[in-house]
């Protein structure tokens, strides 16, 4: 081997190293800016409406990998029993798609399908189809038994609300009184139609 090949040889050796090293460097830095990034999004799901959606959208992006979907599904699970059962916006429809946003993004995760989460999520349905429950988005009964289907426990939602149909239906009432057979005036008709074809 001549000694210009030996420089030749040398000098690829050396710039295959620098290569290296910048790619090295570039996929540091965009790990560290989605991490970053991801970190902001989490923070953004416990603001308002708005914050949410922006921070939806961030977790939303970065769901394919891996890492970063099992960091989120904690914080989704959290926020969609938040959004079931407790936030005060009621009918506010960017609130109701914020909730569908991160059911959409539950059923895309297999480890939320095979882990103490999804029981979570159950629990929080069975808590929302209870006559005496109050506060959340507004959501029918009907959607809410067809997204019990679509996240796979429908049976044990129909199974809980069968049973307060007959506990309700069951009650003792007194003669002649012909309230007792009449619906909830203060409950919304969509739900008292739903609530009769179970």
């Amino acid at each position: 081997m001549s000694e210009n090949q030996i420089a030749w040889y040398a000098a690829l050796g050396g710039w295959a190293v620098v290569v290296l090293q910048l790619a090295l460097g570039y996929w540091e830095k965009a790990g560290l800016r989605d991490h970053d990034t991801f970190v902001t999004g989490l923070k953004l799901l416990s603001g308002s409406p708005v914050d949410r959606s922006i921070g939806l959208s961030i977790v939303e992006a970065l769901w394919p990998k891996r890492r970063f979907r099992q960091l989120a599904l904690p914080a989704l699970v959290n926020l969609s029993v938040y959004l079931l059962l407790r936030t005060e916006a009621g009918s506010a429809r960017h609130e109701f798609h914020n909730w569908l946003r991160v059911i959409k993004l539950l059923r895309r995760s297999r480890e939320f399908n095979s882990s103490e989460y999804s029981s979570e999520v159950c629990n929080a349905f069975l808590v929302k189809v209870s006559p005496e429950h109050q506060g959340g988005i507004a959501i029918s009964i009907d959607e809410l038994r067809l997204w019990a289907e679509r996240l796979r426990f429908r049976e044990l939602f129909d199974e809980h609300a069968k049973l307060k149909l007959e506990c309700e239906v069951g009650k003792p009432s007194g003669k002649g009184d012909e309230t007792n057979n009449a619906p909830n005036p203060a409950a919304p008709e969509d739900q008292k139609a739903s609530l009769s074809g179970l």
